[in-house]
């Protein structure tokens, strides 16, 4: 195979499935900067490892590419999981839309960034209720049991917290 007819069928498989790999890789809230580093790396380990790959056709091409970007996405996911989760309900409602592009779905992600940034400047006593309350969607009760306080502390918590973390976001934006 002549090294065109290997770029033709690199350049095909990144023009069919790069917007599919961006998807997966801002689900894993990566920014679409680092999105684009990881999937070029994958592609150019691609042309580096040409040889030793089994099928040089078109689709043992994406079966390799796609491979590889998820297995640095569940590796970086698994080292950097406390950043965001990737199966916020709230960024995968815009994954899903129909309507969802790379860039919508950015947008979400980066929100979330900046709220999880916002919230750990908090004082500890009001970012553990709002890491429970916003993040994972903990109910008032569940919070009382998880912290071990009143439910009359977590809502006061709660308020004050929200307070605070409005002052923040004003702040920093």
């Amino acid at each position: 195979m002549t090294h065109s007819e290997k770029m033709a069928i690199i350049e095909s498989v990144y023009r069919r499935y790069f917007q599919y790999l961006m998807l997966r890789a801002l689900k894993y809230g990566l920014s679409q900067s680092d999105a684009e580093d990881l999937i070029m790396e994958v592609f150019q380990g691609t042309i580096k490892n040409w040889d030793g790959l089994e099928k040089k056709t078109e689709k043992g091409v994406k079966n390799y590419v796609i491979s590889g970007v998820i297995n640095r996405l569940k590796n970086y996911y698994r080292k950097n999981r406390y950043l965001i989760k990737a199966e916020d309900p709230v960024v995968m409602e815009e994954v899903y839309a129909e309507e969802a592009t790379p860039l919508s779905i950015l947008e979400v992600v980066e929100e979330k960034r900046m709220l999880l940034k916002a919230v750990e400047k908090l004082p500890e006593k009001y970012a553990g209720v709002l890491t429970l309350d916003v993040f994972e969607g903990a109910t008032t009760k569940e919070i009382k049991q998880k912290l071990g306080i009143s439910e009359s502390s977590v809502k006061v918590r709660r308020y004050r917290g929200r307070k605070l973390l409005k002052k923040i976001l004003s702040r920093d934006s």
